[in-house]
């Protein structure tokens, strides 16, 4: 499956892009619970520390809007989470903005490939594995919420070495993101 080629059309696609692209931290968020659990005694799982890097690459095998998804451990950035591509294209169903998210054949050999990204071009499509995840992104207001077509999506987990079943609520504004995964 490949992502459509197109120029972008619409101008809140356009803001969903830029504003996506960057890098974030949720270093407030981790230190915050992390007090509350330790110091305030509140019956509370710390979210975990993650630093996240989503930058634009050139790969027309997915499409024209493409980026390298990286999240490492906030404190260890060689600690990695999850290094993904994800597609995005502006026609997808109900005037949503679709994300398709694909793995690559070995996420160690593609750490920080956004640096050196001339490694890319030596991808096929047949190397990258669709993970069939489609997360529809709408505008709303002067935020984009997003969530997984169909409401969630299940996947193995190298991590919890079992399949999972998460539920997501994104919001993107042009001060951030947040990622809730209700696992």
């Amino acid at each position: 499956h490949s992502v459509k080629h197109s120029p972008v059309q619409s101008p809140d696609f356009r803001i969903l892009l830029e504003w996506f692209a960057g890098e974030f931290n949720n270093f407030e968020q981790y230190t915050t619970d992390t007090y509350a659990k330790e110091k305030l005694a509140k019956e509370i799982v710390p979210h975990k520390h993650v630093h996240s890097i989503f930058a634009p690459v050139s790969l027309d095998i997915l499409g024209s809007h493409v980026f390298h998804v990286q999240q490492t451990n906030g404190t260890n950035l060689q600690q990695i989470y999850r290094i993904r591509l994800y597609a995005f294209s502006e026609n997808a169903e109900n005037g949503d903005f679709e994300m398709r998210i694909f793995k690559y054949p070995s996420s160690k050999e593609y750490f920080d490939v956004h640096k050196s990204p001339q490694k890319l071009a030596q991808l096929t499509l047949e190397q990258l594995e669709d993970t069939g995840v489609i997360i529809l992104w709408k505008k709303s207001g002067n935020k984009f919420k997003a969530s997984a077509k169909g409401g969630e999506f299940s996947f193995y987990s190298d991590f919890f070495k079992q399949k999972i079943t998460i539920k997501d609520d994104i919001t993107l504004s042009k001060d951030g993101i947040w990622i809730l995964d209700d696992i």
